[in-house]
């Protein structure tokens, strides 16, 4: 299994949603378990955007609010 580090969360999401949904967890659950793919250094971080946020989609959005700058992707495509 792997773990987010704060880095291409575009490649991360994708990923993880379909190992959650392999793994039968429902709608209401995803949230929560995301924190079982965090690294720790991020857990306080993710832990309060999971806070302000009541479905995945706006978890997910913020999420990449968040993390989009770091997305090594994204930034390879700019320069």
């Amino acid at each position: 299994m792997h773990q987010f580090g704060g880095r291409n969360i575009t490649y991360f999401l994708p990923i993880d949603e379909i190992e959650m949904q392999q793994r039968d967890i429902i709608k209401e659950k995803q949230i929560s378990s995301f924190k079982r793919v965090v690294e720790n250094r991020l857990e306080g971080y993710i832990k309060e955007i999971q806070t302000t946020q009541t479905t995945w989609v706006e978890f997910e959005m913020a999420l990449l609010v968040e993390y989009m700058l770091e997305d090594v992707a994204r930034m390879s495509r700019h320069m």
